[in-house]
């Protein structure tokens, strides 16, 4: 049964390991959020890449909040660094440091995904 709308936003914390981060995606999906395929690809993809940025760049815990109005997905992470993050692109052979690039370039849909300093 879809996760009703009222019942966003959902937040959780994730430790500072980067063994985390498959939970942590696996913790956002399985918020039975009434996704369509793509977004939740997307749902999946943001997660992972900033909880791994985050926990990576910080070796600090971080706190995910995914909110779902109907019309806009929105996957928040907040750490401890008050430094703007600057997404870069990896090279194709590179193991690790796709990072906040996918992010950057607004996962598989349209708008204004990226990433923000507050």
């Amino acid at each position: 049964m879809p996760r009703p709308l009222e019942g966003s936003p959902y937040a959780f914390t994730v430790p500072a390991l980067i063994e985390a981060v498959p939970e942590a995606r696996d913790r956002a999906w399985g918020l039975g959020l009434d996704l369509d395929e793509e977004l939740t690809h997307d749902l999946k993809l943001l997660t992972g890449e900033l909880v791994a940025n985050s926990v990576t760049h910080t070796h600090a815990a971080c706190v995910v909040s995914v909110r779902w109005t109907g019309e806009r997905l929105c996957v928040e992470v907040t750490d401890v660094d008050s430094t703007l993050a600057v997404p870069s692109q990896a090279l194709h052979t590179d193991e690790h440091g796709s990072g906040l690039f996918p992010v950057a370039g607004g996962g598989s849909g349209e708008g204004d995904l990226g990433v923000v300093g507050l």
